[in-house]
């Protein structure tokens, strides 16, 4: 999947702190087998937030937003998706659930009459936060989906492990591409004389296709699953199967 972070803070610009988020998810994501397509750093202006999500949103699948969801009048996050995608801040109780639950972990109190945590535009996804107090927040948007994060590294990577990349995974087909090397049989021999039922069973597995060379021929199966676990039983039935033909 392609993903495009978008770092929001004024801090950010003017050098008084320094973006570990980038980095890390850039790694992450190359691990898990996904794309960080882009990396924005902006400051906490509207107008420059519209110009960045309209420049990369039609060319991505994700994007991930860090910064401005904490309680200060400069952390306009919120308020510039709901201007964006035309929503009002309504009351969301799973948001407050998870703000009283981070608070009473710290032996704290959080007054709803002056917080606003758990008030998230209309038709988005309260997501939690396990390192920080504020909620993150989803919408699937017309072509790709949306998640907040505060800009903290510890509440960021915390919550991309445990919320963001978990959805996205039960969201999204995983795939993977696997190849078998044959030698010196050429393709008529193997699918005709030797396993004429061949493409057929492998078939059953996913897309497949044949190219030869001089050495033999590579048969490719692509498969799909919509998790690791799936994906990788599939791959060892996949593979049970062709080593037990007779090639």
């Amino acid at each position: 999947m392609k993903f495009d972070l978008v770092i929001i803070g004024n801090e950010l610009l003017n050098g008084k702190i320094q973006d570990k988020n980038a980095h890390y998810l850039a790694k992450l994501l190359h691990f898990e087998g996904h794309i960080l397509r882009s990396v924005h750093i902006i400051k906490d202006d509207y107008i420059e937030f519209t110009q960045t999500l309209d420049q990369i949103k039609d060319k991505t699948e994700f994007v991930i937003t860090t910064g401005g969801l904490g309680p200060t009048k400069d952390d306009k996050t919120k308020e510039f998706l709901c201007d964006y995608f035309k929503k009002e801040a309504i009351f969301n109780q799973d948001a407050l659930d998870t703000a009283l639950k981070q608070y009473q972990r710290n032996d704290r109190e959080y007054d709803q009459e002056s917080m606003n945590y758990h008030f998230l535009p209309k038709e988005f996804q309260s997501l939690y936060n396990p390192a920080g107090y504020a909620p993150g927040f989803m919408y699937r948007a017309e072509g790709f989906s949306i998640a907040s994060t505060p800009g903290v590294p510890t509440e960021f990577q915390a919550m991309v492990e445990e919320s963001i990349l978990p959805m996205v995974e039960k969201s999204v087909q995983l795939t993977k591409h696997i190849i078998f090397k044959t030698w010196k049989l050429p393709e008529s021999h193997i699918f005709g004389k030797m396993e004429p039922e061949l493409w057929e069973k492998l078939e059953a597995f996913g897309e497949v296709s044949s190219l030869p060379h001089k050495l033999g021929v590579d048969i490719g199966v692509k498969i799909s699953a919509d998790s690791k676990e799936l994906l990788s039983e599939l791959e060892s039935n996949l593979k049970k199967l062709f080593f037990q033909t007779p090639l």
